[in-house]
């Protein structure tokens, strides 16, 4: 994956290229939008999220030669939505499509004219650009769109469909009528916009990561309870009755397997744990998703006190660790091993996370405890760590 280029064509045509392949978006006919040139443009595959003559002049496109073998780089996915707020009874069907290549999420919104769904949103979420209709009246008003861009929280915004200096419908809005409601514009000066390969975890900053939060409050929840309960023994909290045990799990108080996720020894375990999952997880959760983080999350942390578990029946444990918190960072892992070495990767980033789990490892040898369930949910990570990056890839080709 290299580099996007992303040009306006003019009304709402837009043209996205990666590695040679070209997509346009909505093709206006000749005539069709006043003031603006005839279309005379070329592609290797065009779009048209309805077909009004503005939208929908795919004659005034070239297909390349050779289009037809040529590999999309893209995954897309079609949201069927509507060209007005009932249902299309007064302007028809609208198509929205993204473009994901596994890096970029690219959505083209078409003429919008309807809320959108819960489904719909889950879909568009974690876009990198936006491409709205912002001059309103065929459309959803610059308010309603500016509210729905608030709520998705793409990277970047590209207005489309408005009225300017001598072209444009004169019943819709000027560009104005949507810039004057944000806060951070900037103004290219030609017409195209060029992107750099993304990082190597591409996030969301303005997505709140309530997974997170959520999971570092029940974890210090349980460590107040059980100060309470147990006040300061000088016994690590992990003896009592939230821990993982094997002996007791094989007993069958099997919830050990999942509280356990939450309780920690001591005030020093439970920062040395907590504070780096606040600041890996809103990484790994704005990348993921939030439904995969935490399916993560638990996965790794049962993967980790099964391994604990089995390990057990050799050799018998005596204080463990839970694999939870901390098996996050092989996702990371992942990520680094696989961009290490390319321009977005870095050497020195994997070389600090190693040597974070190297230290926590040393931390727990040192305090007497049994590492197992750690490394077998770091193993876990890693392992699904893969299989996100597989799934992704997979789609594209």
């Amino acid at each position: 994956m290299g580099e996007v280029k992303i040009q306006w064509l003019g009304h709402s045509c837009m043209a996205v290229e990666e590695d040679g392949y070209r997509i346009v978006f909505d093709p206006y006919e000749d005539g069709s939008v006043d003031g603006l040139a005839p279309l005379r443009t070329e592609g290797d595959l065009v779009l048209a999220s309805h077909g009004h003559a503005d939208h929908n002049g795919t004659s005034c496109v070239r297909i390349r030669p050779g289009a037809k073998t040529k590999k999309n780089p893209f995954r897309i996915t079609e949201l069927p939505s509507y060209h007005d707020e009932v249902h299309g009874a007064k302007r028809g069907a609208n198509t929205i499509r993204i473009l994901d290549d596994g890096s970029y999420r690219i959505a083209h919104m078409g003429d919008i004219g309807c809320a959108l769904t819960d489904a719909q949103k889950e879909a568009l979420s974690h876009l990198t650009v936006m491409m709205v209709p912002v001059g309103g009246y065929f459309t959803l008003e610059p308010a309603a769109i500016h509210a729905l861009v608030e709520e998705l929280a793409p990277e970047i915004v590209i207005p489309m469909h408005y009225r300017g200096e001598g072209f444009g419908y004169s019943v819709i809005g000027t560009l104005s009528a949507y810039t004057d409601l944000v806060t951070n514009v900037r103004e290219y000066a030609g017409d195209t916009l060029v992107r750099e390969e993304k990082p190597v975890m591409r996030q969301i900053n303005k997505r709140v990561p309530i997974v997170t939060l959520l999971l570092t409050f029940v974890s210090v929840a349980f460590f107040l309870i059980e100060t309470a309960k147990y006040g300061n023994t000088g016994m690590p909290f992990v003896l009592f009755s939230e821990s993982f045990d094997s002996v007791l799990v094989a007993n069958g108080e099997w919830w050990r397997m999942v509280t356990s996720l939450f309780t920690h020894f001591g005030g020093g375990h439970l920062a040395a744990e907590l504070l780096p999952f606040l600041a890996i997880g809103c990484v790994v959760e704005n990348t993921l998703g939030r439904t995969a983080f935490l399916a993560d999350f638990l996965i790794c942390g049962l993967a980790g006190n099964l391994s604990a578990l089995l390990y057990s029946l050799v050799h018998p444990l005596d204080d463990t660790l839970s694999g939870g918190t901390v098996a996050i960072t092989g996702v990371v892992l992942t990520y680094l091993v696989a961009a290490a070495g390319t321009p977005n990767g870095s050497w020195a980033k994997l070389l600090t996370v190693l040597g974070a789990e190297a230290l926590m490892l040393y931390f727990c040898n040192g305090a007497g405890m049994d590492a197992q369930a750690m490394l077998g949910g770091i193993l876990a990570g890693v392992i699904l760590g893969f299989a996100f990056r597989i799934k992704r890839a997979e789609a594209l080709s």
